[in-house]
């Protein structure tokens, strides 16, 4: 008898929930098939992506549709605005839950955004743009707005790991060029044999270029040197500075090819007769009135870019010097005390240089070349070579010269010599252990006078001259352990041109330093 009541009690329960689910049509009025749906298809993120949302990579999913479908709110039929889209650039659409959802907070948020955003999906469109705006102030949403912004610029930056082994390895690069160019700058110091003077040549430097250290001497009118700059630029602004400057850059281009020969280490006069006779033969050529001319056309290039006068400039009411009368009809070897030659009327400027200063520089370099490099010399340098390869008949010049001097039996040498030659060819020692004074004696004479000629010792006076010249006055204070480094990479300059700076880098950062050089 009591099931009647409980039957009442279930159709009054059953009807009470269906009112109050009348009631909430008006703030969440999906249809209850769309409600269960979302309940159960939407309860993690994984079953979000299976219908259509985007993910981290893809981005938010905002499909632009022609109609979306309709649901109806009391007597009206609404649906989700595309232009929400345009508003809010995070918010996306689902076309199977027919639902709107946050993706910054379904992607990067936490348990505290509210489940509607990211789990269920939003499809009340009656409020859904109030619950929108009130949504995008939320400080949850900003949160997680900053966190998508964090993302996206760790993308194109990398993660701070990433970034900060960037970062070193930008700062070891930048640490590496410096300290590389600093040992190119010593190494290049060292081999040229100038001092470390550590100055620069800017605007606040004392080491400026010349021209612009002697101009602000002459604005500044400190001391006595502006009088002293100014008689400096005077000179060097000259036409004659400039033709000298620039004849003797091709002249002394020539005699460096002589100079590298014959400083070699195995370099002798015999060897470098070639070389020697082919010099001279090239400043014979350039004596000429067509090289010059090649040359005047960059002297007149330099002048005009420098606004130098090309005029013949004379002293003015100054005593001239001229050629004493009875020399005129002589050639001189040594200097006088002429400095002034008048220019002729019809002799243009160009030729005035070729003949005061051109021609002049041109055989005084001949003939000192051949006063230095005589017959004689070169004839006697190719003795010694031959003399050196035991080759007796074409040593003859070497031998007759000293024969008398050491007292030498020239037949008994010539014995000496067959037979030093042939332990040569059949032995792999060199002519020192070879020889000795009481087997081969007159061979060994003219063996140590061979050895004592100077045009064979020119590797020991260079190592002095480089000496002299690392130890100056700048270098008072050098200690003996940086001479003896600085000495040798100056001397054997061949071997210091294939050191290699980037070794030298990495033996100095093997060690443990404040400054970063290891990647």
């Amino acid at each position: 008898m009591f099931s009647i009541f409980s039957n009442s009690n279930k159709k009054n329960t059953i009807q009470s929930k269906s009112d109050h689910s009348d009631s909430e049509t008006i703030d969440d009025p999906g249809p209850s098939t769309s409600s269960s749906l979302c309940e159960n298809v939407c309860t993690s993120t994984p079953q979000i992506l299976n219908l259509g949302l985007g993910d981290i990579e893809s981005g938010p999913y905002r499909p632009i549709l022609a109609a979306y479908p309709k649901t109806k709110f009391g007597k009206q039929n609404r649906c989700f605005n595309k232009q929400w889209f345009v508003e809010c650039a995070w918010l996306e659409y689902s076309t199977t839950l027919d639902a709107a959802f946050c993706y910054v907070c379904r992607i990067f948020g936490t348990g505290d955004v509210e489940p509607a955003w990211t789990k269920t999906g939003l499809s009340n469109w009656q409020k859904f743009a109030d619950k929108l705006n009130k949504h995008k102030l939320s400080k949850i949403h900003l949160t997680n707005v900053s966190k998508m912004e964090a993302f996206k610029s760790s993308k194109k930056t990398g993660s701070v790991k990433s970034q900060v082994i960037s970062a070193h390895n930008e700062i070891v690069m930048k640490n590496r060029k410096y300290i590389l160019n600093i040992i190119e700058i010593v190494l290049y110091l060292a081999k040229q044999g100038v001092s470390f003077r550590g100055h620069r040549e800017d605007s606040d430097s004392c080491n400026q270029a010349i021209l612009n250290f002697l101009k602000n001497e002459i604005e500044e009118e400190a001391d006595k040197d502006a009088v002293e700059a100014i008689g400096i630029i005077s000179q060097i602004t000259k036409c004659q500075f400039v033709t000298l400057v620039i004849v003797l850059r091709d002249v002394l281009g020539v005699i460096n090819i002589l100079s590298t020969t014959l400083q070699s280490k195995t370099a002798t006069l015999g060897k470098a007769e070639v070389i020697i006779n082919s010099v001279i033969e090239s400043f014979k050529d350039m004596r000429s009135d067509t090289s010059f001319s090649k040359l005047w056309l960059k002297i007149v290039q330099f002048c005009e870019i420098n606004d130098i006068s090309l005029e013949v400039s004379h002293p003015g009411s100054k005593r001239k010097r001229i050629q004493p009368n009875n020399l005129r009809n002589f050639i001189l070897e040594t200097t006088t005390g002429n400095n002034y030659e008048e220019q002729e009327v019809s002799e243009s400027v160009e030729a005035y240089w070729r003949r005061t200063i051109y021609f002049p520089v041109i055989d005084t370099i001949i003939n000192n070349l051949k006063f230095r490099f005589s017959n004689e010399n070169l004839q006697m340098a190719k003795a010694i070579d031959s003399f050196m390869n035991m080759d007796y008949e074409n040593s003859q010049h070497f031998i007759h010269h000293y024969k008398d001097i050491i007292n030498s039996n020239t037949e008994c040498l010539k014995a000496e010599m067959l037979v030093a030659r042939n332990c040569l060819k059949n032995s792999t020692d060199d002519i020192k252990k070879i020889l000795n004074n009481d087997v081969f004696p007159n061979l060994y004479k003219l063996m140590q006078v061979a050895l004592t000629v100077p045009v064979s010792s020119a590797t020991c006076e260079r190592s002095f001259s480089s000496m002299r010249r690392l130890k100056n006055w700048l270098r008072s204070s050098m200690l003996q352990q940086r001479f003896t480094n600085l000495s040798i990479i100056n001397i054997e300059r061949d071997l210091a041109n294939d050191i290699e700076p980037e070794k030298i880098l990495n033996t100095f950062a093997s060690i443990d330093r404040k400054l970063c050089l290891t990647l």
